[in-house]
């Protein structure tokens, strides 16, 4: 577990060891396909609840989906979607911090992990990656993807209204797409922001950033 990242999501108290229980409430240390677990069942949301259902179930068909239905929503392919994300980092900026530490991304929804594939392809060697989500399949879809590629991350199940991530945590958060069908888009991106410590938080899809 990396030093200083880890908060418990319901009494914010800083988690020091990911596979034992809060020290500030007692919450347990789940783990859920090999993955450390902080959702908390009753804050999550009717919509997420449905759409986890949904993500669980059908996951292994998003990636073959997204491929015919960005050509026809958005006019560009899977590839050009995901290339656009990674023209928009401030990679000069990045490059400085990463002079003088590793460099720690979040991307929150990491599903199949086509997002966290891109940034270890593009971001300084010994980027830190972290990801997010709140579907067991999809991140036990994005985990094996990663290993088959050879990446490491940090990667835990967990719900972007309730982040278990410390304020400032990360140099860099990205989320594309998920948050259309999230219960409370607003407290989304705050959380969002709040792990970032200067930057943004953005649906690259939508375009949509907000700053601190």
């Amino acid at each position: 577990m990396a030093d200083g990242v880890y908060r418990c999501p319901g009494c914010f108290a800083p988690l020091f060891a990911v596979l034992v229980p809060c020290d500030g409430c007692g919450a347990a240390a789940d783990r859920v396909k090999g993955l450390r677990s902080f959702v908390m069942p009753d804050r999550v949301g009717r919509l997420d609840r449905i759409m986890r259902v949904i993500y669980d179930r059908f996951g292994r068909g998003h990636d073959p989906a997204l491929r015919v239905v960005l050509p026809l929503v958005d006019g560009i392919s899977e590839g050009e979607a995901r290339q656009r994300l990674l023209d928009r980092l401030p990679l000069q900026q990045l490059q400085a911090v990463a002079a003088e530490r590793p460099l720690r991304v979040l991307d929150v929804s990491f599903g199949t992990a086509g997002e966290l594939l891109g940034l270890a392809r593009t971001l300084p060697v010994g980027t830190e990656l972290f990801g997010v989500d709140l579907s067991s399949g999809m991140a036990a879809l994005g985990a094996r993807n990663l290993a088959r590629a050879g990446v490491s991350a940090e990667l835990c199940l967990g719900d972007a209204h309730h982040l278990p991530y410390r304020d400032e945590t990360f140099d860099l958060v990205v989320h594309v797409g998920g948050i259309n069908a999230f219960t409370d888009r607003r407290q989304a991106l705050a959380e969002m922001v709040r792990v970032a410590p200067t930057g943004t938080a953005s649906d690259s899809r939508r375009r949509r950033t907000v700053r601190r």
